[in-house]
């Protein structure tokens, strides 16, 4: 039996800037780099046994994620970037904090991180 995993957008934009900010002091992300990191992401779940990890990325995805998440974050010249006055510890309250272990060691995998550049 495999289990389904879904991939939201809020989790991929939501780890890669608190990764970035904490370590490179970086803000922003672009959509494409989001999407390459979602990618990364979906292959390392579905490296394991009895997974089905499902990426939800589109144009629809995005403009809900901005409408569901304009608290926090802001769309720039197709970059996703962290609103003035929103910390790391806001992010990971309100949106990481939800996140299955699954989803959370494939965010966090050495090979996902790289294709943000984060070593």
């Amino acid at each position: 039996m495999n289990i389904c995993t879904f991939i939201k957008m809020e989790y991929l934009v939501a780890n890669a800037l608190v990764e970035l900010y904490e370590k490179k002091q970086v803000d922003s992300i672009s959509l494409e780099d989001v999407r390459r990191y979602g990618v990364k992401v979906e292959e390392v779940l579905n490296e394991k046994e009895n997974s089905r990890a499902i990426l939800l990325y589109s144009n629809n995805y995005t403009k809900e994620f901005l409408q569901d998440y304009s608290d926090w974050f802001e769309l720039v010249n197709d970059c996703v970037k962290i609103r003035h006055g929103v910390t790391i510890d806001d992010i990971r309250d309100h949106i990481l904090s939800y996140i299955s272990l699954d989803i959370l060691i494939a965010l966090l995998n050495e090979n996902s991180l790289k294709v943000i550049n984060v070593d």
